[in-house]
């Protein structure tokens, strides 16, 4: 064989393995790392691969349904100037593509009940057998990353702080353009979050979904929720939803053959739910529009949505973990005294020494600067007891004018032991929750004084007298504190990525920070008009602040007390003279 056919046949090999690959390529959109299009078969598989699991909590009523079954349960109303009026009582789900008109006022009415009753739960819950689960997907792509979809709709909304009829709920799984998962976002409400792949849980190839109680917002993890404005309960013990439970359905695009017939649905442009009053939609209780529609389109189209997400905090994650074993720790914070307390007993029954009273601050038979002492310190472990439960800050707005004109003074900031931190604007004769850290301030306080009272079991007068001081000064920092975090409540509002979207909310709480011992102070705000602010601490930091000044004059007086005994006098030994021996000396 020549030298010419050994090349001819390298060539001709080398041209068949190119050919090969160029096909294999053009087959696999994720073999170039380019532009990115789909067969409906390859979104199918996709689809079907990052199927998530639903985590629900132990709570929960409602489940994914086909929207058919709500549909079938509504009539079609249109409200035009406040006025329901009546479209059709048998709507479809292929003849609701023709109510996709973003000017008027359409919305599905469920028949079965209203915000106001259980009846749709109830009829929900009675028909859940043979209902089955249902959850929808949408696959799109920007050209250089494809976002898929998860879509679930329930029938009701029962949050913790809003309800309303109907509820869209999303979440999604973002890939390179090698159709590798880069990120993840989860709904949440009108906000969400998004998170790292290697940040999610997953079961299989899906990321689990951990959805909260009747809101149905859904995290990454089963004890996040509680710091959010809704204050959502999310646990891990409920109904588990794997890809096997459930009907995955997956969607075309909007407009007429974009889609089959009977997801005419995703043109429909209205709520699906009741529409309520002028201020319905903004506390609420409005039905929510459906996907293509969701926030301005913009999480249908779902890679400009998850881009615009919070970012996941590990930080904060840390700290919801912790507040979610808040009350082991407490627990432990208990337990950690007790043991020395019965060391204390032990070791002064082993030596011999009485132990009365048990407790030293009932030890009431001293002197009377200890006697004064402890009767101070008694009285202060009381009063720091009550405080606990009471308003440490609060601040009430009351708008005089315009269409958010209220009904008297409102609350827009309150702290106190029991709910911790809540913020929130004003809608038309009321209120409307924004933000919130329920952090239960009083178990802390208690659980201090508790232990407290341990560490004065069999306890010495002096060192009982120390701990009088340090308790008493932990006792002020409930109103130092508070003052604290009120004077940069701005500030820390961005700090954790709560937006504050009312211009008028700001001008308020600004005008609060500038002084934040209290005040009371009218101000013009761009969007509430006229507003009368009074604000200042509440009665509860101010009895934590007298329990605490109890205390320290009691550890004081204690010292004093102690510091001003004479020493115990001991006799002195009497000199033994030299016995004399015989008579005098001459």
């Amino acid at each position: 064989m020549g030298m010419h056919e050994h090349r001819l046949r390298y060539l001709t090999a080398v041209t068949l393995w190119m050919l090969v690959l160029a096909v294999i390529t053009s087959a696999m959109p994720w073999g170039t790392g380019g532009a990115v299009t789909l067969t409906s078969e390859q979104e199918s598989t996709l689809a079907e691969k990052y199927a998530p699991t639903l985590q629900f909590h132990g709570g929960e009523e409602v489940f994914p349904v086909n929207v058919t079954y709500y549909i079938d349960n509504c009539n079609l109303n249109e409200s035009v100037a406040d006025t329901a009026v009546l479209l059709t009582a048998d709507p479809t789900p292929a003849g609701l593509s023709s109510y996709s008109n973003t000017a008027r006022n359409f919305y599905l009415d469920n028949k079965l009940g209203s915000i106001e009753d259980r009846g749709i739960i109830d009829a929900y819950k009675s028909n859940e057998g043979s209902l089955g689960y249902t959850v929808y997907s949408h696959v799109t792509s920007d050209g250089t990353r494809v976002a898929i979809q998860y879509w679930f709709f329930y029938v009701f909304n029962f949050g913790t702080y809003n309800n309303h009829e109907g509820d869209w709920e999303m979440i999604e799984v973002i890939l390179d353009g090698n159709l590798e998962p880069l990120i993840v976002g989860y709904s949440q409400h009108e906000e969400g979050q998004q998170a790292a792949w290697s940040q999610v849980e997953r079961s299989g190839d899906g990321p689990v979904v951990y959805v909260a109680k009747g809101s149905h917002a859904n995290y990454f993890r089963s004890f996040q929720g509680k710091m959010g404005p809704a204050q959502d309960e999310v646990a891990g013990n409920g109904k588990v939803l794997g890809p096997d439970d459930y009907d995955l359905v997956v969607l075309g695009e909007t407009g007429a053959g974009n889609h089959p017939s009977d997801q005419g649905w995703i043109d429909y442009s209205g709520r699906w739910g009741d529409w309520g009053n002028q201020t319905s939609d903004f506390m609420g209780q409005r039905g929510p529009l459906g996907p293509a529609y969701r926030m301005g389109g913009t999480m249908w189209s779902g890679l400009g949505w998850v881009d615009s997400r919070a970012v996941l905090d590990e930080g904060l994650l840390t700290l919801e973990l912790l507040l979610s074993y808040l009350w082991l720790i407490l627990l432990a914070l208990l337990i950690i005294p007790l043991l020395f307390m019965v060391r204390r007993i032990s070791m002064k029954r082993k030596n011999g020494e009485p132990i009365r009273p048990i407790i030293s601050l009932l030890d009431l038979s001293g002197g009377s600067g200890q006697k004064i002492g402890n009767i101070l310190a008694i009285v202060g472990v009381v009063l720091g007891l009550i405080g606990a439960f009471l308003p440490f800050y609060e601040v009430s707005a009351n708008v005089q004018t315009g269409q958010f004109a209220t009904d008297g003074y409102q609350r827009v900031l309150y702290v106190d032991g029991i709910s911790g931190i809540s913020i929130n604007t004003l809608v038309q004769g009321g209120v409307q929750q924004i933000a919130a850290l329920p952090f239960p301030i009083w178990a802390l306080i208690v659980v201090g004084l508790l232990a407290f009272i341990m560490s004065l079991v069999a306890q010495r007068p002096r060192r009982a007298g120390l701990k009088y001081l340090s308790r008493g000064v932990g006792l002020l920092l409930p109103l130092v504190i508070t003052v604290i975090i009120v004077g940069s409540i701005v500030g820390l509002l961005g700090s954790f990525n709560v937006p504050i979207e009312d211009a008028s909310l700001e001008e308020i709480l600004s005008t609060v920070a500038s002084n934040p011992l209290g005040g009371d102070q009218v101000v013009v705000t761009p969007g509430y008009g006229t507003v009368g602010l009074i604000w200042g601490i509440g009665i509860g930091a101010y009895v934590l602040t007298i329990a605490g000044l109890l205390l320290i004059v009691g550890g004081i007086l204690l010292l004093m007390s102690r510091k001003g005994e004479a020493a115990p006098v001991t006799a002195a030994p009497r000199e033994s003279k030299p016995e004399q021996v015989g008579g005098s000396d001459l």
